[in-house]
């Protein structure tokens, strides 16, 4: 199976988990979730695989939730719901003025 945001792979019986978004210290997202979880069935349903190794590419093992991805979809319904919201940017992440 091919995978966006983990790396995966199992070498005798040792199964490596790879979080692979470096640019953005591994933060966690809804499809990182899922591609863990798909990661871990796979290893479950592998007698041969006796440990799982989980890490991070790059210089973090994980920041924690991507807000940016997680909140992206709330913004956006504010401001359909409200066609007079300003939008300004901060870096490169929008906010939304009252």
């Amino acid at each position: 199976m091919s995978y966006e945001h983990i790396l995966f792979e199992i070498d005798g019986g040792v199964a490596t988990v790879t979080l692979n978004r470096p640019a953005q210290l591994n933060a966690w997202t809804a499809t990182m979730s899922r591609e863990l979880g798909e990661a871990m069935r796979v290893c479950d349903a592998d007698d041969a695989v006796r440990a799982v190794i989980v890490t991070g590419a790059g210089r973090a093992f994980c920041a924690g939730a991507d807000l940016h991805v997680a909140t992206r979809p709330l913004l956006d319904a504010r401001a359909q719901r409200c066609p007079s919201l300003r939008w300004h940017r901060c870096g490169r992440t929008r906010y939304a003025s009252p």
